[in-house]
């Protein structure tokens, strides 16, 4: 009996070594969380590596940039085919829009990664993917003050959703009116200038139209707006315009331009997009008024324009923050 107990107590010695080996492989294999897949624990710190690398270097930002806290900050950021436009001036911070659903977790990481913790508004233009889709992980990850939505989007999966993320944290949901003004500091003009709510709009022609004028520059932010909005409106002559639409023939309609005739045009749009955006004829109209074209997808960067009031400087940065 002692011989037959010794046997049995080397065969169990050797299969639990053998399972400690199995279970050291497979909780390499699942990342490490081998013990919150086998115990269905929500692994609460999956996006930290990401959202928190805010001292080390960051996945598609390759150059540094130290938002000038004496000036108006408009950073236009690359998300592949979407928007997001970052504004800072005195403090104040506003996202507009949020890049796809994949862009969500980058967009915070790099906002962590200069410094903003909180925005004071979170404007979604209209109700489609590549405007709202990554406002989920703004909301949940950043501290909002705001969210300021288009009113036409109900029964839209990213809508109903990024509504109810905010609902959930208590976040004021705001859905503008035409010529609505947001404080935004001293010195700092900020007006709603299109938000079509009629009955049969497309989400599109819905969007959110924001003009930002620091004392002798005017910044105009067009989201998706197309050229039945912009007849409908007279529009001020600006210095900068974020393109509507990405570049679509179906945006900035030639009588459009001839009254904002801007001095840059951005356009925010991903290589080699399947849409063939920015299209030629849009393209062509910008030429004729003599505006300069600045292209996110070119490089595949980010433009960061600085005021003082008067003068504009403009960069183009290393910064891709499109699905990495």
């Amino acid at each position: 009996m002692k011989k037959q107990k010794n046997s049995n107590g080397k065969l169990t010695s050797f299969v639990s070594i053998l399972i400690i080996l199995i279970l050291i492989v497979a909780n390499q294999l699942f990342g490490g969380n081998l013990y919150n897949f086998a115990f269905g624990i929500d692994n609460i710190d999956a996006n930290n590596d990401i959202l928190d690398n805010t001292t080390d270097s960051l996945s598609g930002v390759e150059d540094s940039i130290e938002l000038e806290k004496e000036k108006l900050n408009v950073l236009f950021l690359y998300v592949g085919q979407a928007d997001c436009t970052l504004i800072q001036k005195d403090g104040y911070t506003m996202l507009i829009d949020a890049g796809n659903k994949e862009d969500g977790k980058n967009i915070v990481a790099f906002l962590k990664h200069i410094g903003i913790t909180k925005i004071d508004y979170l404007v979604g233009t209209h109700s489609d993917e590549d405007h709202i889709g990554g406002a989920g992980d703004i909301l949940e990850n950043m501290e909002v003050s705001k969210l300021y939505m288009s009113s036409i989007g109900t029964g839209k999966w990213y809508y109903d959703s990024t509504i109810d993320k905010a609902k959930e944290k208590g976040i004021r949901i705001v859905y503008p009116e035409l010529n609505e003004k947001l404080f935004f500091g001293q010195d700092i003009d900020l007006v709603v200038k299109s938000a079509e709510k009629y009955e049969g709009i497309s989400s599109n022609n819905s969007s959110i139209v924001l003009q930002l004028t620091y004392k002798n520059n005017k910044f105009l932010f067009m989201g998706d707006c197309e050229k039945e909005s912009e007849n409908e409106h007279f529009w001020e002559q600006v210095d900068v315009l974020k393109v509507g639409h990405h570049g679509s023939n179906t945006s900035s309609n030639e009588n459009f331009l001839n009254q904002v005739k801007p001095r840059y045009s951005v356009i925010s749009v991903g290589k080699n997009n399947e849409y063939r955006l920015p299209n030629k004829y849009v393209i062509s109209r910008l030429e004729k008024i003599g505006t300069e074209i600045l292209r996110t997808d070119i490089n595949e960067s980010s433009f960061w324009f600085t005021s003082d009031g008067n003068i504009i400087e403009k960069k183009e940065v290393s910064i891709n923050l499109d699905k990495k």
